[in-house]
């Protein structure tokens, strides 16, 4: 596992970033299945800046909500919204989970069209989430993922995300999660402790 989080972190990217910034973020959501295979979720992230200490505020918010179709045990279709500071996303997303023994491995790819504060048109950006989440003493777990973000026009990069945590499942729909993610930019680093409290996982 620390082998691959290491590979993941050092994923071909631009030149080393620059700017160095410490956050902070809780992450909410909740999942439930409505009329047979559909899917509701829904998120909620308050994101706050601790360094630099000049711009250590709660600055951003972000609230996310989509409706999704059982397609097969192992397979999703998504569609959805998320609302942050001023911008609007709507997305397209499919999901895939399979369980390997102790092992549980997920890849989510979604398109995102983004309106964005002060900017005219519709920017488009795909992402892919590849997580691997072991149970190696239950109910404790061990997770990793790794998530590029790619732009359809111009400049490709966005941002690369690394994450590792220690999850605890006090409950089959509970996960609770306290993790360290690396962000990646094309002149910056973000460094972010993150909590995460999931329902019907």
């Amino acid at each position: 596992m620390r082998a691959l989080f290491l590979i993941v972190s050092l994923s071909s990217v631009p030149a080393l970033a620059q700017e160095q910034r410490l956050q902070a973020w809780f992450l909410g959501m909740a999942q439930a299945r409505a009329l047979g295979d559909g899917l509701v979720y829904v998120e909620f992230q308050p994101r706050g800046t601790l360094l630099p200490s000049s711009a250590a505020k709660v600055d951003q918010v972000l609230l996310r909500a989509a409706v999704g179709w059982q397609l097969h045990r192992a397979f999703s279709l998504w569609v959805g919204a998320a609302y942050i500071n001023g911008e609007q996303r709507v997305f397209e997303q499919l999901f895939w989970g399979e369980n390997f023994g102790p092992v549980r491995l997920t890849v989510r790819a979604r398109l995102e069209q983004r309106w964005l504060p002060d900017t005219e048109g519709v920017a488009h950006r795909a992402r892919v989430q590849f997580r691997a989440a072991w149970t190696f003493k239950d109910p404790f777990l061990l997770i990793v993922y790794d998530e590029p973000f790619v732009n359809l026009q111009g400049n490709v990069f966005d941002q690369n995300r690394a994450y590792i945590a220690f999850g605890y499942r006090p409950h089959p729909k509970v996960l609770v999660e306290l993790g360290y993610l690396n962000q990646l930019f094309a002149t910056r680093m973000g460094h972010t402790p993150i909590l995460t409290v999931g329902l019907g996982f």
